[in-house]
């Protein structure tokens, strides 16, 4: 690279002129595109990384949370998230937990219920059957105070009739010892 300079000394005047090997006279450009492209390199490392960070820390605790709802939806109550984190995800990973648990608890007491129900008719059902086919009524009595008992896993079952003419209850049938002793005693 040749470069030239005017220079004037009192009433004189001159011509420098200079030359400098091409690699020389570029080496501050060059220095500056490596230095652009080291920043730039850089740069785009750290945003790599930061983009690797919030998948880890956010897409993958919703990608589990979504997941989690799909087995729910499916019929798994027992799915859960188990997250333990403390920051917002992980309190709406605890919310959805402790919706699931209060879902299940639900669904467990109305399946409860349903079978008291089902027993409930099962009872009524097999009463009605013993009234229509037995013509005993000590018979009736019996059979109907021991299919309580056991229905119901009752220790003891006593039947009193109203008796109109008298307004009274008199005990006419009892399941177990208890019954027997008062049926003995006549007790009204």
């Amino acid at each position: 690279l040749v470069t030239t300079q005017n220079l004037t000394l009192g009433d004189k005047q001159f011509i420098v002129v200079g030359e400098e090997p091409i690699s020389t006279a570029l080496r501050p450009a060059l220095d500056s595109v490596i230095g652009t492209g080291v920043i730039t390199l850089l740069t785009l490392f750290i945003a790599i990384a930061i983009v690797a960070l919030v998948v880890r820390q956010i897409v993958q605790p919703i990608e589990q949370l979504s997941q989690t709802a799909q087995a729910i939806r499916d019929g798994n109550l027992d799915a859960r998230t188990n997250m333990t984190r403390s920051d917002e995800i992980g309190v709406l990973a605890r919310s959805f937990d402790d919706m699931t648990n209060r879902v299940q608890d639900l669904v467990r007491n109305l399946a409860d219920r349903v079978n008291e129900r089902v027993r409930d008719l099962t009872v009524a059902s097999e009463v009605s059957r013993q009234v229509t086919i037995q013509l005993d009524a000590d018979k009736l009595l019996t059979d109907v105070a021991e299919l309580t008992a056991k229905a119901f896993s009752l220790y003891h079952v006593s039947i009193f009739l109203y008796d109109k003419g008298q307004q009274t209850l008199r005990f006419a049938q009892g399941t177990g010892v208890v019954g027997s002793q008062m049926l003995e005693m006549g007790k009204q």
